[in-house]
């Protein structure tokens, strides 16, 4: 089982690189990546582009932690384009042995192992082409895909968005309920940002 994690953005609304702000004892990619190493994920791809080296060197100090995964960098040279250019950069990163792999979100730090391995164990179950979880009727992320569905994803143009693929596939997505608010909150504004350090605390 394979991760995709997108952190190749500018933080431009946020003013400051958001991947490298600070969350519990780490940074909040830190933290993203903490919760896939927890998980049943045996393969990370984190997609990086603005100012890669520096969120580089967080993803490194993370390596000699993955006993059973294996984390890699995917350089997003389009990382200015829209977040499909990310997605693709990473689901050409992803190994050929892939039978299906998560989109997660650098900039979603609350998200629990308990929750990605719920995604994963459905997929296991059911084999639906896409898993979404959903809170109190909102999709949010990680997303699980099938690895089937690496070619129609890669053929996407450059102004589609990811959201055509879920579409056409509707009648088939699985929809996971769950309580974990973290899925549909990603921290694009300060204000967000100090929400998610308030949200943590009370965990």
């Amino acid at each position: 089982m394979s991760a995709i994690v997108l952190a190749a953005g500018e933080s431009k609304r946020m003013g400051t690189l958001k991947q490298l702000l600070p969350f519990g004892e780490g940074t909040m990619l830190e933290t993203v990546l903490d919760t896939l190493l927890r998980s049943r994920v045996d393969e990370i791809v984190v997609v990086l582009g603005h100012r890669w080296e520096e969120v580089a060197a967080v993803v490194h100090r993370k390596m000699p932690q993955a006993s059973h995964a294996h984390v890699r960098i995917a350089l997003n040279e389009r990382y200015q384009d829209e977040m499909l250019s990310s997605v693709q950069c990473g689901v050409r990163a992803l190994s050929a042995e892939a039978d299906a792999f998560l989109v997660a979100l650098g900039d979603q730090p609350l998200i629990t192992p308990h929750l990605v391995n719920r995604l994963i164990e459905v997929f296991i179950r059911e084999r639906p082409p896409i898993v979404i979880p959903t809170y109190h009727g909102k999709r949010g992320h990680p997303v699980l895909f099938d690895a089937a569905l690496r070619s129609e994803i890669l053929a996407l143009g450059r102004n589609a968005t990811l959201k055509e693929v879920v579409e056409r596939h509707a009648d088939a997505v699985r929809e996971l309920p769950c309580e974990e608010e973290g899925i549909v909150r990603d921290v694009d504004h300060p204000s967000e940002y100090w929400q998610a350090l308030e949200a943590l605390g009370k965990d």
